[in-house]
């Protein structure tokens, strides 16, 4: 089934402006979406918020109730940032949904971000939800999700990103993602060195890091720290910092919506996310590893956890235009990678000439497209290799998309 979006939204820039988050707030009131009197969890921060919305869908699911979850950027399908208890709205109900706010798409050109979570809100108003749980687009201050009251905002970190709209310190980037923050709320700091704009943007109880609640990692799982208890769990499949935000907020929460420790551990067991140091094994000779990150932080991330392997680590790579690229390219070479950098097919993708440059000195092939160096890679690769294809979402789809040819589920 064709999804009729593409009619009804035109290509729009980012309407980040304190009237036009007025404007949405009046919006949702007419609609009827404004106001829940189910929890509102939402999740703001430059890496990690989607793994830390799986994270908490995981324990709340596993506690029994049903989760609704809006989240952005999708992989394969725009359905993917719409979903309760995991499962995406389907091509029949997202086309219902766009035809009910037909006349208001068009009336108020609404952006691709602001009708979708219009949609999302319509959506979850008909499911008989416990909790809703939103992944912010971009800040927090100005984003569109910032029209509801959440009931506990969670900063899982913050670093340079976005500093054409978000400002181009990490203090003025912190200011932009408090603004989510809301008089006699909960928020938690989900890092280490917590900007003092965020400190002084909090008039409720802020939770910090390594001051509230704190995790450990120790060879054989990590444990987590709060209220004179521990809790020891085996590796999650997603990064510990999401996990121990996830539990400490559903802690936070527990007396609007109960959880156990067995709820915990068991959701700590199951989550995933796909294209977050997503491991895919036995499809070629070696392990892939999928990673959507594309800063500089990300690709931090992703250097500490590149797996002790014998072989060599091939990098297919690419990278949008506005993103910090050297850095990241700086970052993940101290892992002793090959380099197999390539161009997408979207308007802010780093051009062949730009990549060129990006490499001098370190390669001089640059292939025309993912599918391309993916397959130049797995004709060389041995079966002790491990290739990692990161740096943007579309590479990541790109490289789904092939294994999902050959009849792998990628999700």
């Amino acid at each position: 089934m064709t999804i009729i979006l593409d009619e009804l939204l035109a290509p729009t820039a980012i309407k980040y402006k304190e009237e036009r988050l007025e404007f949405l707030k009046h919006l949702a009131q007419q609609l009827g979406v404004d106001s829940w009197q189910i929890p509102v969890i939402s999740v703001t921060g430059t890496n990690g918020k989607g793994s830390t919305v799986a994270a908490l869908r995981a324990i709340y699911q596993h506690a029994g109730y049903k989760v609704g979850t809006f989240t952005s950027p999708h992989l394969l399908r725009v359905n993917e940032r719409i979903a309760v208890n995991g499962a995406v709205v389907s091509d029949t109900d997202l086309n219902v949904l766009a035809n009910y706010l037909r006349t208001t798409i068009d009336i108020y050109s609404l952006s691709w971000f602001e009708a979708l979570f219009l949609m999302a809100l319509v959506y979850f108003k008909t499911q008989q939800l416990d909790v809703i749980i939103l992944e912010v687009g971009m800040g927090g201050r100005l984003d569109a999700i910032n029209i509801l009251d959440a009931s506990l905002v969670i900063i899982t970190n913050v670093e340079l990103d976005h500093q054409d709209y978000l400002g181009t310190t990490r203090e003025a980037i912190a200011f932009e993602k408090a603004g989510l923050f809301r008089h006699q709320q909960v928020a938690i700091f989900a890092d280490n060195n917590c900007p003092q704009s965020v400190k002084q943007h909090c008039t409720g109880t802020l939770k910090l890091f390594g001051e509230d609640y704190n995790c450990s990692l120790q060879a054989e799982g990590w444990s987590l720290y709060f209220g004179g208890q521990e809790i020891h769990l085996p590796f999650p499949k997603v990064h510990v910092s999401a996990m121990s935000a996830a539990i400490y907020a559903s802690h936070m929460l527990v007396n609007r919506l109960p959880v156990t420790c067995s709820n915990w551990r068991r959701a700590n067991e199951t989550v995933f996310i796909p294209g977050r140091f997503q491991e895919i094994d036995n499809v070629v000779a070696a392990k892939i590893i999928l990673d959507v990150g594309h800063n500089p932080h990300a690709a931090e991330l992703l250097s500490s956890r590149l797996p002790k392997i014998t072989g060599k680590i091939h990098c297919i790579f690419s990278v949008l235009k506005d993103k910090e690229k050297h850095e990241m390219i700086k970052i993940m070479s101290k892992d002793s990678l090959l380099w197999y950098p390539c161009t997408l097919n979207v308007d802010r993708a780093s051009s062949a000439d730009e990549m060129s440059q990006l490499f001098a000195g370190i390669t001089d092939v640059i292939y025309s497209s993912p599918r391309e160096a993916f397959s130049y890679v797995e004709s060389i690769a041995a079966h002790d290799d491990c290739i990692v294809v990161f740096g943007s979402f579309y590479i990541v789809e790109a490289i789904m998309r092939i294994l999902i040819e050959r009849g792998y589920n990628v999700f």
